[in-house]
């Protein structure tokens, strides 16, 4: 997330609120530690806050101190936060001070509540979610900076998925996380083509198996308005496009999808 002001705009911030996100409204009364990682193009202009207020109009403003040199990332820390109770309104914070300069924020996190619900992406909302893994060791002070996170422990069996009618959501039943990171496998839709020309994202080894699928729609699609003559052949032609798209499905560990997908991983 890059982070920039006008010329008018110092002390200027973009925010994550719970207007759109009302589960930050947990946080109430409870003890929070705020971080994310900033790369300022000027030395000391970036800061994180939470912002808070309660029902009764107070209002509470936390703020980091962490000093952060120009054109290098550091990880800004806004440590053991005893937040308000009553909460009618929680935001997080990424602020830049100087105006007409930028900011880029990368890898926030709010850590310290017990918390088992987790907003999916888009791609794991469209799609279907095959596996979730937690990140089971790592080198840097907190195992979830690693910058190519490698030992992931084995898919968890305890998963559900929460629909509130606007955003699906990971619920773990149980599980501390400690500053570890959750992986998701699984499949998306492909984009949506409108004409002749346009063009999929798609593995080079799952070519095979979306050709296949194809021919299938198409020698089904020609069946109706060929002649009886023609019919047959048409039908053994689909069938056999069919047996082969069934023959590949196994050999990727996928069962039969509603329609082709592409892989993504979180």
């Amino acid at each position: 997330m890059k982070a920039t002001t006008g010329a008018g705009g110092a002390g200027k911030y973009v925010y994550i609120t719970s207007s759109v996100y009302p589960e930050l409204l947990d946080l109430a009364g409870q003890t929070v530690s705020f971080y994310c990682w900033a790369l300022p193009e000027v030395a000391d202009d970036s800061t994180i806050e939470i912002y808070t207020r309660q029902a009764d109009t107070t209002a509470q403003t936390l703020t980091s101190t962490t000093s952060c040199p120009a054109s290098e990332f550091t990880l800004i820390k806004l440590e053991d936060q005893k937040l308000n109770n009553d909460l009618v309104s929680v935001q997080f914070r990424f602020k830049v001070a100087t105006a007409s300069k930028y900011v880029y924020f990368d890898h926030a996190r709010a850590v310290g509540y017990n918390q088992l619900e987790y907003l999916l992406p888009t791609d794991v909302s469209n799609g279907r979610l095959a596996s979730v893994q937690v990140q089971s060791r790592g080198y840097a002070d907190f195992t979830c900076d690693d910058l190519v996170p490698r030992d992931w422990g084995s898919a968890l069996k305890d998963t559900v998925i929460k629909d509130d009618g606007t955003n699906k959501f990971l619920q773990l039943s149980h599980y501390e996380l400690q500053n570890r990171l959750i992986r998701l496998i699984g499949y998306a839709p492909l984009s949506t083509v409108s004409a002749y020309t346009d063009t999929i994202e798609i593995d080079s080894y799952r070519l095979n198996l979306f050709i296949a699928y194809a021919k299938y729609k198409f020698y089904q699609a020609v069946e109706g308005p060929v002649s009886s003559n023609d019919i047959g052949r048409y039908e053994l032609q689909s069938a056999k496009a069919y047996a082969e798209y069934q023959r590949l499905l196994p050999s990727m560990g996928m069962t039969v999808p509603k329609t082709p997908r592409r892989m993504w991983t979180y």
